[in-house]
């Protein structure tokens, strides 16, 4: 598996954390990121930003494709709400939090969650993150501006096709009521020094989300968004190096 930071956090020094569950669906990696703008602010750089991998864990961009026994599910577009992501902190360093945010256009690119400069000096040995709707008037205007159907109790947005095995293609644009909980243990624990700048890189593998057991995959065009329509219901859970997926259509 080819795993590379960035080209912006691409430094001397490097530190992989992989989970797995039968293939990798999330990867963080913490880069020395030397070569990244430094500015006039003395204070340490610590970014974190969200990835797209497949599901063999080789990075996504553009699209991510997710193939069946049925056909292949296709996605063009990717966005959703980050309710929280915390690092806790050990040996008497205050846990960091920020959220809630929007995330955009995740297949173009890494996409900035936590900008550098925020995370304060210390010691962290957990990521914590919650993708999920939440109340909050501000963050929905701001996600109404991009895509002004956005539901209120959507986390998450998907746009792309589905192609069947015998050739027919069916697009879709799809609204989740989707909570992803991750819980990953830093081993070892990112340290933050004064004179650090790395970025943590949260690799996520979506397309395991829509495959199933059976070797099909989900035909997301069954759920086109139909505004006023409940929403289709997804539930995940990361924790420990173990993925469980519940779907509720």
């Amino acid at each position: 598996m080819n795993r590379s930071c960035p080209d912006s956090a691409r430094g001397a020094g490097r530190r992989w954390l992989t989970a797995l569950a039968g293939s990798s669906f999330l990867v963080l990696a913490a880069c020395d990121g030397g070569d990244l703008p430094t500015g006039d602010d003395p204070d340490p750089s610590v970014g974190v930003q969200f990835a797209v991998t497949a599901n063999d864990g080789n990075p996504a961009q553009g699209e991510l494709v997710v193939e069946g026994t049925n056909g292949s599910l296709t996605i063009t577009e990717l966005s959703f709400v980050v309710e929280e992501i915390e690092l806790e902190g050990i040996r008497g360093t205050e846990d960091f939090e920020r959220g809630p945010l929007f995330l955009d256009a995740l297949l173009d690119g890494p996409v900035v969650a936590v900008s550098s400069r925020e995370v304060p000096p210390g010691r962290y040995d957990e990521l914590e993150f919650d993708i999920e709707a939440v109340d909050d008037d501000d963050l929905m205007a701001e996600m109404r501006v991009v895509y002004s159907a956005w539901p209120e109790d959507a986390s998450v947005r998907l746009a792309g096709f589905f192609e069947s095995v015998d050739g027919e293609v069916r697009d879709f644009i799809v609204y989740l009521d989707a909570e992803v909980e991750v819980e990953l243990q830093l081993s070892p624990p990112l340290v933050v020094e004064d004179r650090d700048e790395e970025v943590l890189v949260v690799s996520l593998a979506p397309g395991l989300w829509f495959a199933r057991g059976d070797g099909t995959v989900l035909d997301l065009s069954d759920w086109n968004h139909i505004p006023g329509e409940e929403l289709a219901e997804l539930e995940v859970e990361i924790e420990g190096g173990f993925l469980k997926v519940e779907w509720d259509g």
